[in-house]
């Protein structure tokens, strides 16, 4: 270790050091002069993992999708009324039926609609399998305004034209606001309180540790671009992908030990047991 300085190289950079080792023995185990070739390189990524050990970037947050999260609200003016809309637009919501999505609407005196809200969503999820669709958004109804929330720039774009094409002139887009998170969260972050967040109920965080067991099982047949698109049962049948994998679940450990709620990391001794490590 003479000369490997005072910086401790987390194990989310495994991965990138077997990837540089790989590259150096593509024509075969280097000697010393080749080294000497590969020095500048060896160099270079000792410095950009130390600047970004010491000089972490903020995370960049993706939908399931994986769009940048850009929270944006389309403001429409109708031309119609409520119930046409929802007639015209309710299909946005799958196969959901009209007694499911007007559960939480409102009507006026005469009992025609007046308001509702219900999801937007498409079959599958690209991140998780075992999910039947993803919400790509809201669509609130309210007298003569129709309101849609999407959380990224492509789905703004697509339900604009779901709604247009859907609506025609009956609905004309007034505004289309976008509100970038980084405020947002550094606001969160200097409001919270030294208690953190309140405690959900049991059964909620129940079910929350229910899904995440469900994601990881999924996971193990998932083919995972850190181990060159092989599923983990697939790894593990060889050195190289066992290598790789064992280096993925020690970035999963190291991160789930430094999670502001450790008991949602995955667990990862439960997983090394499924995979026979």
């Amino acid at each position: 270790m003479v000369g490997g300085a005072p910086l401790l190289i987390p194990p989310t950079y495994r991965l990138r050091l077997i990837e540089l080792r790989e590259d150096m023995a593509a024509g075969g185990m280097p000697d010393e002069s080749a080294l000497h070739d590969w020095d500048i390189v060896l160099r270079e990524t000792y410095f950009g993992i130390k600047h970004e050990v010491y000089h972490p970037r903020p995370p960049e947050l993706r939908n399931t999708d994986g769009e940048p999260l850009l929270p944006t609200t389309l403001h429409f003016v109708l031309a119609c009324s409520p119930r046409e809309a929802f007639d015209r637009l309710k299909s946005l919501a799958l196969e959901a039926s009209d007694e499911e999505l007007l559960t939480d609407s409102t009507r006026d005196p005469a009992g025609e609609l007046r308001a509702v809200r219900f999801p937007w969503l498409k079959r599958g999820n690209a991140q998780h399998r075992s999910w039947d669709n993803t919400i790509m958004g809201h669509i609130a109804i309210d007298a003569s305004a129709l309101v849609v929330e999407v959380n990224s720039e492509r789905r703004a774009r697509e339900v604009r034209a779901e709604v247009e094409k859907r609506l025609g002139d009956l609905a004309v887009l007034q505004t289309s606001v976008a509100e970038p998170l980084a405020p947002q969260l550094e606001e969160a972050r200097a409001e919270r309180e030294p208690k953190g967040r309140l405690e959900e109920p049991p059964e909620m965080r129940e079910a929350l540790r229910h899904f995440i067991a469900e994601h990881w099982e999924s996971w193990l047949d998932e083919k995972v671009p850190a181990l060159r698109f092989e599923t983990p049962r697939e790894a593990v049948r060889s050195p190289e992908g066992r290598e790789r994998l064992e280096a993925l679940l020690a970035q999963f450990e190291w991160q789930g030990r430094r999670a502001p709620e450790p008991e949602l990391a995955p667990d990862v001794a439960a997983l090394r047991a499924r995979l026979g490590l």
